[in-house]
């Protein structure tokens, strides 16, 4: 009887983490969604004075708050504040370089993780 009992704990733990593990599932898929479907609006740098705006992305599961400092109605530094484990490092760099050069989070951005790369333009554009 002891070795059903035992048998019968460990069915109840396995099914209980394999419905842990698809309600984990469920809801990184969702928030994934939702990062696609976000929009990013234009920024005018001609309507920005010049200073530092903080902004973040909390569109789950991924993350980024950063502040982004404008002189002269150009994005002249942006500093990460906090980033999840989902933001890639690299692209997050090469991302923020564009954002240099560009002077907008308008252009494509297809050779970017685009799960990084949406949740930065959104909170460089809640920032400014």
């Amino acid at each position: 009887m002891k070795k059903h009992q035992q048998y019968a704990i460990y069915m109840v733990i396995g099914i209980l983490l394999t419905f842990g593990a698809f309600l984990i599932f469920v809801s990184v898929s969702n928030g994934l969604d939702q990062v696609e479907s976000t929009v990013i609006d234009e920024i005018n740098l001609n309507d920005i004075d010049d200073g530092y705006y903080e902004g973040e992305s909390n569109t789950s599961p991924v993350y980024v708050d950063l502040t982004v400092y404008v002189l002269n109605h150009r994005i002249e530094e942006i500093t990460i504040n906090y980033k999840n484990v989902f933001i890639k490092d690299l692209d997050l760099d090469l991302l923020i370089q564009q954002i240099y050069i560009e002077q907008s989070v308008k252009f494509d951005y297809a050779s970017f993780d685009a799960y990084t790369s949406i949740a930065f333009f959104s909170a460089v554009s809640n920032a400014l």
